[in-house]
């Protein structure tokens, strides 16, 4: 080998053994959060603690230390990180619209949680479903339809109403559903209207959840002539309390001549309402336009005045149709006002109608 050659190789050993020196001298890249993330995920994992298996697609709060914000929400901050980038959805209590929202940086704690300006925040979790209740309920009724949903931090629970001595449980049912079914309400007391139904513990010592419609009763002044077990008329809570009361049923006006001096008869009894009526009283009746005859002070002289309608009471069920209240030719006039005008009843042709009424004992059921 010559001696050219020999400077060539040496060259070339000497460039080769060089290389890695080189290459080990490059610049490093600055830590991103995405290393960050992946070593702290890998610690969570070890752990089993933290976030979970990843931050990414995932929101994070950070909560007030007490109370709520004027929206009434306890969250302070709020970002979501997307593709490993933070952005920034909520400050200071209060949402920011979308042109306001920003890229943010985070970083994560030694406990694997993300920091931002110095504050840890964790996975803000969903908000679990509302219950739903219905209830419905008519007017003075005894008995209520309810069902309900989406109830499931209870085994076992009652259903209740308001009275004014507490809560009276209705049955036993279950927490988590239950279909449209019919209850019977329980202990009711005077004025329910407004009163609560509600969910409550096996016990019935705490409340899980009112239904949002309360139980409606609006007091009647009439009751009922038949039994109403199911309907409290009058709001007292008792279901189904009776009142005895004095009534009337009458023939109605029965277009019938009676001639003065005849003999007239009615049944003693009758049937009103289901109950036996007993005789009060008949009105005789002339409606043949001669009426009432009216005189001066001293009865003396007397004015054809036709009132159109006159009657006379009789108490009895049977007797002697009467001519009038006074005889035409009497002298005893009564007075219609204190120093005014004096008339005199008269039954010229014969009444022409009657009507008889009957009393009886009524029961109603409030």
């Amino acid at each position: 080998m010559n001696e050219r050659v020999k400077r060539v190789g040496a060259a070339l050993v000497l460039v080769i053994s060089a290389l890695p020196f080189f290459q080990n001298c490059a610049p490093t890249a600055a830590p991103s959060f995405s290393a960050a993330s992946r070593s702290s995920q890998e610690e969570t994992q070890h752990s089993g603690s933290g976030n979970g298996n990843g931050y990414d697609g995932k929101v994070y709060v950070h909560l007030l230390a007490s109370g709520v914000c004027a929206d009434g929400s306890p969250v302070q901050t709020r970002f979501e990180m997307k593709a490993q980038v933070a952005t920034l959805l909520r400050e200071n209590c209060e949402d920011l619209a979308p042109e306001k929202r920003r890229v943010i940086a985070v970083s994560v704690s030694s406990s694997g949680l993300l920091v931002y300006e110095g504050v840890e925040f964790t996975v803000e979790q969903a908000a679990p479903p509302q219950p739903t209740l219905h209830l419905s309920h008519v007017a003075n009724q005894k008995t209520i339809e309810v069902s309900w949903s989406g109830i499931n931090d209870q085994e076992n629970c009652v259903l209740q109403n308001e009275t004014s001595a507490g809560w009276a449980t209705i049955a036993a049912v279950p927490c988590e559903a239950q279909a449209r079914t019919t209850f019977t309400l329980q202990n009711l007391t005077a004025n329910w209207n407004g009163q609560r139904v509600r969910l409550a513990g096996s016990a019935g010592l705490f409340a899980i959840a009112d239904f949002p419609t309360t139980l409606t009763c609006t007091s009647r002044a009439e009751g009922s002539p038949t039994p109403t077990p199911l309907v409290d008329e009058d709001c007292d809570g008792n279901f189904d309390n009776s009142k005895a009361g004095e009534s009337f049923c009458s023939t109605g006006w029965v277009q019938a001549p009676f001639l003065a001096g005849s003999t007239y008869s009615l049944p003693a009894t009758r049937d009103c309402n289901g109950s036996v009526a007993t005789f009060d009283f008949v009105w005789f009746n002339v409606s043949n336009n001669e009426g009432s005859r009216y005189s001066d002070a001293s009865c003396t002289i007397f004015l054809d005045i036709y009132m159109g309608h006159s009657s006379i009471q009789m108490k009895t069920p049977s007797g002697t149709v009467p001519n009038s209240t006074n005889d035409i030719n009497s002298t005893t006039c009564q007075a219609e006002t204190p120093g005014g005008p004096r008339w005199v009843r008269y039954n010229q042709a014969g009444w022409t109608s009657y009507a008889a009424y009957y009393r009886y004992t009524a029961v109603s059921y409030h």
